[in-house]
């Protein structure tokens, strides 16, 4: 036992025995447990939870068992403290483990993606089986456990991975425009947004009677802010000498009374003027499932400016001025139902060998099967909006699937741009005749002018 003034220090028991006013004795603990401000004693008993490694999900009787002989554990006086005092330790913890979390996922990624970089073997056209076989033996393939977030890098998309910026996001929000990159090659992309969204027109600040509204806007719809903002950015694009990617899904423009007044035929009509202009090329391609319809077909139209305007489509898009719907209503009218219904319910009379009394009237076999009639009529009228109908028809250029439109488009973009810098350089031809140069060039070397 040493002693350094009024405080004796007891080697045995490795605590303090530390003299009162002169007469009273006691020991560190009980003096810790009796004078020991709160703050103190919070600090001392958080850091008994990190020393014994408490995590986020744990219970207090889970702690308790790691915490209970310690010294610490007394600091604090009542129960009550302690598990107020635990339970603002574990909320704290979810906040770091969230954070520690976020930033081996980023480093994983980064790893992953190192990775991806130094496996020469990838290209554009490489699938996610093929870089499997390739990479699967790495750990830092196999520190990401969840799947999905390996295939991520190869999810169904045409532009580089993070590699769109979108521009004028808060205006005219039906249609996204923006920059980005299709296998390192800079492009200007357009595309539609398929579900409402609200326009909010401010008040008036000379006004003070307005009031600010807000007006719902349908998706697939040209308006006239989406039209201009589209017209805006077609100017913008080929400002800065960027080829130009359409991602086509629209139904036609806004036609009613208000629309007309906020001049949309003139902003659709600026459409087709920054397309005239285009000196880069141009790709509308219509994703699967889309549509291009009215007169949102007539602003794309290759023949605006065919030497720069292609156009492409899924198996599964729809293109056509009106609507099957449409169609039948116009084509396909009631008298003209009615009598081809007539006239099936006749023949079929005949075939079957029926008496003329079995056969049902012309009103009530129409009524019967009218309906049935319209669905073959929609039907037959839906097949002339067909992908293979409009390769047939020259309206495309050709029929490109969804999981091949990213390797295709890069691959053409490269021809493209190519024979854009070679005209450029053979001044002293006309386009014409720089074409049928290009096609004698390909049909020598065995490729059809498709390819």
């Amino acid at each position: 036992r040493r002693v350094h003034g009024n405080n004796t220090y007891d080697n045995r028991n490795n605590d303090f025995e530390i003299e009162i006013d002169g007469n009273e004795i006691i020991t560190e603990s009980q003096y810790n447990n009796t004078f020991m401000p709160k703050e103190e004693a919070i600090s001392n008993f958080k850091a008994l939870l990190e020393s014994v490694g408490v995590k986020s999900d744990w219970t207090w009787d889970q702690a308790m068992k790691a915490i209970a002989n310690d010294k610490r554990y007394g600091y604090l006086k009542t129960l009550r403290e302690r598990k107020e005092v635990f339970y603002e330790y574990t909320e704290t913890r979810k906040q770091i483990e969230k954070e520690e979390f976020e930033e081996f996922v980023k480093k994983s990624r980064d790893q992953f993606n190192e990775l991806l970089k130094e496996t020469t073997e990838i290209n554009i056209d490489t699938t996610y089986k093929e870089v499997v076989r390739l990479i699967e033996k790495d750990y830092r393939f196999n520190q990401i456990e969840d799947e999905e977030e390996k295939k991520e890098p190869w999810m169904s998309g045409i532009l580089d991975r993070d590699s769109f910026t979108e521009c004028l996001g808060g205006w005219a929000k039906t249609v996204i425009v923006g920059r980005g990159r299709l296998g390192g090659i800079p492009v200007g992309v357009i595309g539609v947004r398929t579900k409402v969204t609200n326009k909010t027109v401010p008040a008036d600040p000379a006004d003070p009677s307005s009031k600010e509204v807000v007006e719902i806007q349908s998706p697939q719809v040209w308006f006239p802010d989406s039209s201009y903002k589209t017209a805006t950015a077609i100017s913008d694009f080929e400002r800065d000498g960027l080829p130009i990617l359409i991602l086509a899904n629209w139904r036609g423009f806004s036609g009613g009374t208000r629309d007309m007044y906020c001049e949309v035929l003139k902003f659709g009509s600026m459409i087709v003027d920054s397309l005239r202009k285009c000196t880069q090329p141009v790709f509308v391609y219509l994703p699967k499932f889309s549509e291009l319809r009215g007169g949102a077909w007539v602003v794309l139209d290759t023949q605006i400016n065919p030497d720069m305007i292609e156009m492409y489509a899924d198996p599964t898009a729809r293109g056509g001025i009106l609507e099957p719907s449409g169609v039948v209503e116009v084509v396909f009218r009631d008298d003209q139902r009615k009598q081809l219904i007539t006239r099936t319910q006749k023949d079929i009379a005949k075939r079957q060998n029926l008496p003329q009394s079995d056969v049902l009237s012309a009103s009530e076999f129409t009524s019967e099967v009218s309906s049935k009639y319209l669905v073959a009529a929609e039907h037959f009228a839906d097949l002339h909006d067909t992908a293979l109908h409009m390769l047939s028809t020259g309206s495309i250029r050709a029929i490109v699937p969804w999981k091949n439109a990213r390797s295709f488009f890069y691959n053409r973009l490269r021809v493209r741009l190519n024979e854009n810098k070679l005209y450029q350089e053979l001044g002293f031809l006309k386009r014409d005749e720089f074409l049928n140069l290009i096609s004698s060039w390909r049909n020598e070397d065995g490729f059809t002018k498709k390819s």
